[in-house]
């Protein structure tokens, strides 16, 4: 385990409702110590439970499916992600997320699927150099606006930047 870099865990146990029963984020000692790449799904984690997976010095990709993590609310904690490249959040009742460029110092993609609660992309982002393509499926008018405003900002800094909306008319 020591040497894992890449890994997927699927909760695919419980049938009942994330009410009834509660997991929990293991510490970041638990998790092998060269993991780069991580997928979680159906685990219904709370987002404040997110500053874990944050202090995971060598994590690059962090893919949240299915309702990886629930509820309305995540505030990116100070010194997290310092690695981390690639963020995929899909499926998730999340309403507000507060974040700032240096939260992900090194993100070149962020991928919002099916985030349709969400109010709004930090606009803080715009600040990551970094930080080359967004895309965005099935996001509430909102979001699309605030990506809209991000890749605006970046644009004039100079900055290369891709944003993908679908739908398109939003």
């Amino acid at each position: 385990m020591e040497h894992l870099e890449n890994l997927k865990l699927l909760n695919d146990v419980s049938l009942s409702p994330p009410s009834e029963w509660q997991l929990n984020v293991p510490p970041p000692y638990k998790f092998p110590p060269k993991l780069r790449f991580l997928t979680l799904s159906f685990t219904y984690f709370d987002w404040g439970n997110m500053s874990v997976l944050g202090m995971l010095e060598n994590l690059e990709v962090l893919k949240l499916k299915d309702n990886a993590f629930v509820g309305n609310y995540w505030e990116t904690t100070d010194g997290a992600f310092r690695r981390l490249e690639v963020l995929q959040i899909g499926y998730t009742d999340l309403i507000c997320w507060v974040a700032s460029g240096h939260h992900f110092p090194r993100l070149r993609r962020l991928e919002l699927r099916n985030c349709e609660e969400l109010g709004e992309v930090p606009l803080g982002l715009a600040e990551i150099p970094s930080l080359q393509i967004m895309d965005l499926h099935r996001a509430s008018k909102s979001a699309v606006h605030s990506a809209k405003k991000i890749q605006s900002t970046k644009l004039e800094k100079g900055d290369g930047f891709t944003l993908s909306i679908f739908p398109p008319d939003l």
